[in-house]
């Protein structure tokens, strides 16, 4: 597992005012990888003005259910019914596993978790490799239909952690 790749995909999922300073950067270490998504994805980046891309963002992952960054929504979905606190329950255990403590965003954030990843390499990580494995599918999905340019970044952060395509 490429774990600088990793932390770089971590800040590309991130807001761009971010993560655009240091496009050229990361466009150096991405080129070395020779991934005709990363090339598609930097391509398209580069076509758009950063205000625009700010929108896409937003619109894609703040305003958009369907591709949310939080992944326990693609197990719970909007969880409405009395009682039920899956969410609860997977937020408290992604919490303990990943020891994410941060007052931002919640512990299913995927760009925290893909740094945690990054950074470790114990049981929990293979237990949260787990767990985001169907969201990340599922995420992967929903931006390819939506003709987004961050379904690049998803399907170059399924093949780094499941080593093969997530066939959508």
């Amino acid at each position: 597992m490429n774990r600088g790749l990793l932390v770089i995909i971590a800040d590309l999922l991130e807001y761009p005012a971010y993560w655009l300073p240091k496009l050229s950067e990361f466009e150096a270490k991405l080129d070395k990888i020779n991934d005709p998504f990363v090339a598609e994805f930097i391509k398209e980046v580069k076509s758009i003005e950063p205000i625009d891309l700010e929108e896409i963002y937003v619109s894609t992952f703040d305003f958009n259910k369907e591709t949310t960054l939080n992944i326990t929504y693609y197990y719970t979905g909007d969880e409405k019914q009395r009682g039920n606190n899956k969410r609860g329950i997977l937020l408290l255990k992604l919490k303990e596993l990943a020891n994410i403590n941060t007052k931002k965003e919640l512990p299913d954030y995927l760009p925290n978790l893909i740094r945690f990843i990054a950074n470790n390499a114990n049981e929990n990580t293979k237990e949260i490799l787990e767990l985001i494995k169907f969201p990340l599918k599922e995420l992967t999905i929903n931006l390819k239909a939506k003709n987004s340019i961050f379904y690049y970044i998803l399907v170059l952060l399924y093949k780094e952690l499941y080593l093969g395509d997530p066939d959508v």
